[in-house]
């Protein structure tokens, strides 16, 4: 994108991006978000996407994405309705018994809720004493396990990570950070987290409206993404100008078990 999306019918925007990036990942054509039917796809190999099957759905159709190896059996799925995929006796427990049959360790992960921006976010008025900065990726590495839902867990997976604004006090202490991770060639995903001696003071919004708004400046859309069952991210989510536009779940391979420590 070149030009700034804000005050541009930003939803309906964000909305066409995001199928866009929908079709490039997961090898579905456009009009399976609206046929009200389950479409079984094979996913490009190609695809960022690294899950064996995704179920996903913006609540008219539902598209079922899986790798190359799996599409035959998951042609064999057919639940009465498209939306009934997401039931886990309808796919998440057929592949994990498939998978078990195959000798392959997965493990399912539970829908998820992909939020969009409704508006352009205002810019926040800051806590009295607090101040935002931008930090590269080499100014966060020391505090990835402290703020890991705005970073990262491992970092082998930090090649998307762009950078990140952070709310920080008086004496430079980080109090609330957002991550910018590169989603597609139009979308940045925002992750957040909040130290947890500062949480409960409404600062999770605040720094994501302020990322939010510098990723729309940029000529970009931002992302947001949690599980169903993480209400309080819901939350921060609708207080930051965010709207729930798809859910996603899905079977994955088995992290790999972390190595024992010599002593």
């Amino acid at each position: 994108m070149t030009a700034s999306p804000v005050g541009q019918g930003i939803l309906q925007q964000a909305v066409a991006a995001w199928r866009r990036r929908a079709c490039v990942d997961f090898g579905c054509e456009d009009s399976a978000f609206d046929c009200h039917a389950l479409t079984i796809v094979a996913r490009p190999p190609d695809s960022k996407e690294k899950s064996i099957a995704m179920a996903i759905t913006m609540g008219t159709g539902t598209v079922l994405s899986v790798q190359e190896p799996w599409i035959e059996f998951a042609r064999t799925l057919t639940p009465e309705k498209h939306f009934l995929a997401f039931q886990p006796q309808e796919f998440a427990l057929p592949f994990l018994e498939e998978a078990r049959r195959r000798g392959v360790e997965v493990v399912a992960r539970n829908p998820g809720l992909g939020f969009l921006p409704a508006e352009a976010p205002a810019p926040p008025r800051l806590p009295q004493g607090t101040r935002v900065e931008r930090w590269q990726k080499e100014q966060c590495v020391p505090w990835a396990l402290t703020f890991h839902n705005a970073l990262w867990d491992d970092p082998d997976d930090i090649d998307d990570f762009l950078y990140a604004l952070v709310l920080v006090d008086e004496t430079g202490a980080p109090q609330a950070m957002a991550g910018a991770w590169r989603e597609s060639d139009a979308l940045v995903e925002i992750g957040v987290d909040v130290a947890h001696d500062a949480r409960g003071r409404g600062l999770a919004p605040v720094i994501v409206r302020t990322m939010a708004r510098a990723i729309l400046d940029s000529g970009n859309i931002p992302t947001y993404y949690c599980a169903a069952t993480n209400v309080r991210s819901h939350r921060t989510a609708l207080a930051s100008g965010f709207l729930p536009v798809v859910s996603m779940g899905g079977i994955r391979p088995q992290p790999p078990k972390p190595t024992p420590q010599s002593a």
